[in-house]
C-alpha cells in the first residue's frame, strides 16, 4: 500500500544515529562493519527486514517503501534502526487518499466528514487523528522490540537496541517542536522477555522513549 504514495519523504536522522548510518556506507565504516560477528550481521539484516515489513504494512506510519530502514551495530553500543516516516493522518493527503484505507480504517478515525466542518475544526479533527496514529505508531515500534527479541540475543550485557524515527510533515508534531522518536530497549530486558520472565507491558515499561 505504502509502496505507491506519490510522494517522496527526505531522509534524515537524529545527530548522532544519523552520523554512524551515513558513516556506514563509507568505505572505512563498511569495512568494520564487515568485520562484525555473522551472527550480528544477520540479526542486523532480519529486524531491518522486519521493520520495513511493519512500517510498510501499518495503517499509522506512512513511508516512502521498503529499504527505509537502516540498521548499524556499534561494539558497546549496541544496534541502531532509523527510518523516515509521516503519518497516514497527516493532512497533506488524507482527502485524497481516504479511500485507500476504507478496509483497514478505524471507524473513530473517519465517522465524520471532514468536508461539513469549518476549516478550523478540520485542523483539529486532524490533529487528533495524527495523536492517536502516533501513540498507536510508538506502541508498534515497541511491539516490533519484542516480536524480535530472539533475533537479538547478539547483543552483549549492557548494550542496546534503539529504533529513531524521523517525522516529516506531521503537524501534532511540529506544532510540539518534535521531529524525531526514539524507542530504546535494553539487551537486559529483551532477553528477559524472550526467556518469558517478563511480560509485554513490563518489558514495554523498561523502554526509553525520547521525543526531540
Amino acid at each position: 500500500m505504502n509502496r505507491s504514495r506519490p510522494f517522496v519523504l527526505a531522509v534524515t536522522a537524529p545527530a548522532l544515529a544519523g552520523i554512524l548510518l551515513a558513516a556506514a556506507w563509507a568505505p572505512g565504516v563498511a569495512r568494520a562493519q564487515a568485520n562484525v560477528d555473522p551472527r550480528m550481521q544477520r540479526q542486523i539484516r532480519y529486524v531491518e527486514h522486519d521493520l520495513d515489513d511493519m512500517l510498510v504494512d501499518s495503517s499509522n506510519f506512512l513511508v516512502p517503501g521498503y529499504h527505509n530502514a537502516r540498521g548499524i551495530y556499534v561494539p558497546g553500543t549496541g544496534m541502531i534502526f532509523t527510518f523516515s516516516s509521516s503519518l497516514t493522518a497527516s493532512r497533506d493527503f488524507t482527502k485524497s487518499v481516504r479511500w485507500i484505507f476504507d478496509r483497514d480504517r478505524d471507524d473513530d478515525d473517519w465517522k465524520d466528514d471532514d468536508s461539513t466542518e469549518s476549516g478550523h475544526g478540520v485542523h483539529s479533527r486532524e490533529m487528533t487523528r495524527e495523536e492517536r496514529q502516533y501513540k498507536r505508531g510508538t506502541d508498534e515500534l515497541m511491539q516490533l522490540l519484542l516480536d524480535d527479541a530472539d533475533s537479538m540475543s547478539g547483543l552483549k550485557p549492557g548494550e542496546s537496541v534503539e529504533l529513531i524515527a524521523y517525522f516529516n510533515d506531521v503537524d501534532y508534531l511540529g506544532d510540539k517542536g518534535v521531529r524525531h522518536l526514539s524507542v530504546k530497549a535494553k539487551s537486559e530486558d529483551l532477553a528477559a522477555y524472550a526467556a518469558k520472565k517478563l511480560s509485554d507491558d513490563q518489558a514495554k515499561a523498561h523502554m526509553v522513549k525520547t521525543e526531540y
